[in-house]
């Protein structure tokens, strides 16, 4: 145990004495984060123009459901799913009351009695927040056109302005609400503070390196300090500099972006789900760094095979694209990334309440990653020896 103190004492000296080092790692994703929150305000914001794809569930009720689900189909793209099944991945879908048709006129007819809603339009917390407004508007278009047909020569305007007072207040978003869609600073943020978390890959593989190149490890080894206390003795220094990452990427979100044009980031919802995020990912960046650090021979090695990894890692996590405007077959090898599992770990903490419920498995990935990595580094240096 005095071994191992005075081991993480050394790394806490070696990380003093690298401020450029560290400037880097809080800079470099600030700026991403700032430029990008404002770049892609446009992208998901709403145009009104995109059509969006709802999912509608079985049965379908009654005439008037039939009537509104027509005029919808002309704004959107519907398919249709078993009602039992459970809300997929960045979903919109609609449950229609069984007394549709009745409901829908009492919105409109008695609406100071608070009628209960003719639908429940559920959306899953990582859709953008343009589609889900575009199909807020094409839900409310419809049900005025529906509307209109039951009550015969009724005007559409006049019905759209009562069923702005009253049958939107019907539309309950289920899991997500207008506070926690995803929006440009949300995407941004938690995006690029992965990113920045994995680039300590750089500082904490050269310095490995650069202790092999000098002798450090070989006089450690023959002082009897195994491999595995050699690497965990790095962890607490590198695990400490990405949770003030976490702090100051977050303090960027909420008060120096909206200074830039865009919107303020929202608090996370699951402040528990978002520490277990960024502690599992932080894990996930030290030990690919250690086993980068292990296996290349030059600092030109370490640098060169750390970016690189890290951008194919940002590329394909959604992370320098938001995953949603990826091609379908992009969007299936995102699952690959151990950034985009980080991603949509911080995605659920900051959207989410049941957060707990589906972080689960992006951490059992980015926990595998992490044991996979650190017994192989141990297991080079072993075998070095």
């Amino acid at each position: 145990m005095h071994r191992l103190i005075s081991l993480i004492w050394k790394e806490w000296q070696v990380l003093a004495r690298d401020p450029h080092g560290l400037a880097v790692l809080f800079l470099m994703p600030a700026v991403f984060i700032l430029v990008m929150s404002v770049a892609l305000q446009d992208v998901f914001a709403p145009d009104g123009e995109e059509m969006g794809q709802v999912a509608v569930a079985d049965p379908i009720p009654d005439a008037t459901a039939e009537s509104f689900l027509d005029h919808l189909s002309k704004r959107v793209l519907l398919v249709t799913v078993d009602a039992n099944d459970p809300l997929a991945r960045d979903e919109v879908r609609l449950q229609l009351a069984a007394d549709f048709g009745e409901r829908l006129t009492a919105l409109v007819e008695d609406p100071g009695e608070n009628p209960a809603p003719a639908l429940d339009r559920l959306a899953d917390p990582g859709v953008d927040g343009r589609s889900l407004q575009v199909i807020d508007s094409a839900i409310q278009m419809a049900l005025g056109e529906a509307l209109s047909e039951m009550e015969g020569d009724g005007e559409v305007a006049d019905l759209l302005t009562q069923l702005d007072r009253h049958a939107i207040r019907g539309l309950r978003p289920g899991q997500a609400d207008p506070t926690t869609t995803l929006s440009s600073v949300q995407q941004s943020v938690p995006a690029w503070l992965v990113f920045g978390m994995f680039f300590v890959v750089i500082p904490l593989s050269t310095v490995l390196i650069g202790e092999r190149q000098e002798g450090t490890l070989d006089r450690l080894r023959l002082m009897g300090v195994g491999p595995s206390i050699l690497l965990l003795a790095k962890l607490p220094a590198y695990f400490l500099v990405n949770q003030v990452q976490l702090l100051a990427m977050l303090a960027i979100g909420f008060w120096i972006v909206p200074l830039a044009g865009a919107e303020a980031l929202q608090p996370p919802i699951h402040l528990t789900a978002l520490i277990l995020v960024a502690s599992i990912t932080s894990l996930a960046a030290i030990t690919f760094a250690l086993l980068v650090g292990v296996i290349a021979k030059t600092h030109m090695q370490a640098t060169t095979a750390g970016g690189v990894f890290n951008i194919l890692f940002a590329a394909a996590g959604g992370i320098m694209v938001p995953r949603f405007v990826m091609a379908d077959t992009m969007q299936s090898v995102a699952w690959l990334s151990p950034m985009g599992w980080a991603l949509d770990g911080f995605l659920a903490a900051f959207l989410r309440e049941d957060a707990l419920s589906v972080i689960w498995l992006p951490l059992l990935g980015l926990s595998l990653f992490a044991l996979l990595c650190f017994l192989l580094a141990v297991g080079i240096i072993a075998r070095r020896h």
